[in-house]
């Protein structure tokens, strides 16, 4: 053979497509309304619950849950776009 591993190259091509899904993600958060974005991050990287989030911005739990879905909503989109 001529020095390829048999398993390199989709390996590879897999990293790739990960963090092309990464920059896509991130970019997807970024682009959020500023408030879904806070409410977002506070619920999925901080890992608050519904009532904290509503309790530390002062808003009902039912607009926390509005803002977490329509962050879901607009960065599955961006996904499928990309």
């Amino acid at each position: 053979m001529d020095g390829i591993e048999p398993g390199k190259e989709p390996d590879q091509a897999h990293a790739i497509e990960v963090e092309q899904m990464q920059e896509l993600y991130r970019a997807a958060v970024d682009a959020l309304p500023p408030r879904t974005r806070e409410v977002f991050l506070l619920h999925r990287v901080e890992e608050l619950s519904v009532k904290s989030i509503a309790g530390q911005l002062g808003i009902s739990t039912r607009t926390v849950e509005w803002h977490i879905g329509e962050a879901i909503l607009r960065i599955g989109k961006a996904l499928n776009k990309g």
